[in-house]
């Protein structure tokens, strides 16, 4: 898992995730297009979401994930 202390803690981030059936792929980028962090969410669950995300403030990430089949909700 890559980590990059972003430049300005209050920067707005943006995070893709690529959603699988038993795990994700996460990409936060900053405003810039840099990469912040990326890794492996395994399993797919609150507390595997959580972990990957526990660094960040409150509210600073944005997220999309791709459109998926029926794997449940995220």
């Amino acid at each position: 898992m890559k980590t990059n202390t972003p430049s300005n803690s209050n920067e707005m981030l943006f995070a893709g995730i690529d959603f699988h059936k038993l795990y994700s792929v996460v990409h936060v980028l900053d405003a810039a297009g840099a990469t912040v962090k990326k890794g492996r969410v395994e399993p797919n669950s609150l507390a595997g979401f959580s972990a990957f995300f526990a660094g960040f403030p409150a509210r600073s990430v944005s997220c999309v994930f791709e459109s998926s089949m029926n794997w449940g909700y995220l």
